[in-house]
């Protein structure tokens, strides 16, 4: 691949806050998903803004083609982080790109990193970031707006 198609890379901007209230159940991000083609290799790369209450946490997965694998690592505070000053970065590797992780709001805003490699196999299709509550909560969490994507097609 040569550089100029590495920088017309589809990054993604979340242009408004979007929140999930009382579910624990996955869903889309209304922002962060790519078309990936079969057969081709991406890097992964973001950086989320979020705010929640502390006994709600986040979970968060991707959602990707039959056969598609690979890694990702959040760099974010561990679930069950009560205070801002207990935001100790964790990290947590997933080797399954489909398996949820959770991360720990502190009762108030947070960011962390995201990044990864992805290997999708002979189907084209959808790459998803999909997140919910941890625990069901009745205090919005809330993904913030400048959160950012990018997929990079490697090969």
């Amino acid at each position: 691949m040569d550089d100029i198609t590495a920088l017309a890379a589809p990054y993604k901007f979340k242009a408004a806050d979007e929140s999930v209230t009382s579910s624990i159940t996955l869903q889309d991000d209304n922002h962060f998903s790519w078309s990936i083609l079969a057969n081709t290799n991406y890097m992964m790369l973001g950086w989320i803004y979020a705010t929640g209450a502390a006994a709600g946490d986040i979970k968060m997965a991707l959602s990707a083609p039959a056969g598609c694998t690979g890694y990702r690592n959040v760099h974010w505070a561990g679930a069950a982080v009560t205070t801002p000053s207990s935001t100790i970065p964790d990290q947590g590797v997933q080797t399954n790109i489909a398996s949820s992780d959770t991360r720990g709001l502190p009762g108030g805003d947070i960011s962390g990193q995201i990044w990864g490699a992805v290997f999708n196999a002979g189907t084209a299709g959808t790459l998803k970031f999909q997140w919910a509550q941890d625990v069901s909560n009745a205090t919005p969490t809330t993904i913030k707006k400048g959160s950012w994507m990018l997929l990079i097609p490697v090969s």
